[in-house]
């Protein structure tokens, strides 16, 4: 029986376009919450952690390297290396690609909250955008 009223819903054009637009607005509730970002200042994350283990966030701040990638609140501390206003950016590019395109600026990082070992950090990043150039600098390949 369900592949008759499959039949007949398909058999009109006007109905394909329904079906077409349920499915598009199922598959775009359903993309954009498994990627959805809270957005969280730099100085919310350094004081409650906690509260953001493990959820995805996005996040403003000046990216610098080092030896580790490092957000800091402004350029300021970076300049500083005042690490008490600070929390580390995990890199899994190659050959230092994040570095290359994404340090020594402002930017926002999209990724997921770790604070085990005692240190706060971004791990899993999805993209930095760029607040200079107003572009995605990095993104994992694939």
């Amino acid at each position: 029986m369900f592949l008759m009223v499959e039949k007949v819903m398909l058999s009109s054009s006007s109905n394909k376009k329904y079906v077409i637009i349920f499915f598009l607005a199922i598959f775009q509730f359903f993309s954009s919450s498994a990627f959805a970002f809270d957005q969280v200042s730099i100085i919310s994350l350094i004081a409650n952690p906690h509260k953001f283990e493990g959820k995805n966030i996005e996040v403003k701040g000046y990216l610098q390297f080092d030896g580790e990638l490092i957000l800091y609140v402004d350029e300021t501390r970076a300049k500083n290396i005042d690490f008490s206003s600070a929390v580390s950016v995990q890199d899994k590019s190659t050959e230092n690609r994040l570095v290359e395109q994404c340090a020594n600026r402002y930017v926002v990082v999209r990724g997921t909250v770790d604070e085990r070992y005692g240190q706060v950090k971004l791990i899993d990043v999805v993209n930095i955008y760029s607040l200079n150039s107003k572009e995605i600098c990095w993104k994992p390949k694939g």
